[in-house]
C-alpha cells in the first residue's frame, strides 16, 4: 500500500525522517532537517513536509515551502526538496508527489506550485 502523509500527522516519525535524510540524502541535510522541525512547530502554512510511505516504509519525502533559493521572490509555494529511494525509482513516484503537492497548494489557495527544474548541486 503506497500512500503520502502529513509529518503533521504523524509527528512520532521525525527522528526516522532525520535518519533517512542523513543516511540517504547527507549533503542536503543541512538545508532539509532544519524545515522538518519546523513544519511540526509551524502554526503557519508553511513550511510542510509530507512522506511517501510504502507498506508503511519510508521511500521518499518532499517538502512544500513558501521560497526557494532562486531570484524570482514573487513565486509562490515551491516544492523543494522532492527525493525518493533510488530503489524506488521508476515507478512514477514522482508524479505522485508533484500531484499531491499541488493539491495541497490548491487547499491552500494557490493556483500554481512551483519546482525548480535545475540539477541540484547537491546530487
Amino acid at each position: 500500500m503506497l500512500y503520502i502523509s502529513s509529518l503533521k500527522d504523524c509527528p512520532h516519525r521525525q527522528a526516522e525522517l532525520a535518519e533517512y535524510v542523513k543516511e540517504q540524502w547527507p549533503k542536503v541535510q543541512n538545508v532539509v532537517l532544519p524545515v522538518i522541525h519546523e513544519s511540526i512547530d509551524s502554526k503557519d502554512n508553511f513550511p510542510l513536509t509530507f512522506l511517501l510511505l510504502k507498506h508503511g516504509v519510508l521511500i521518499g519525502f518532499y517538502q512544500l515551502i513558501e521560497q526557494e533559493y532562486v531570484t524570482r521572490k514573487d513565486l509562490s509555494p515551491w516544492i523543494s526538496p522532492l527525493f525518493i529511494d533510488r530503489n524506488e525509482r521508476g515507478n512514477a513516484l514522482g508524479s505522485l508527489m508533484l500531484e499531491h503537492a499541488r493539491k495541497v497548494a490548491g487547499q491552500l489557495g494557490y493556483e500554481k506550485v512551483y519546482l525548480t527544474n535545475r540539477p541540484h548541486p547537491f546530487l
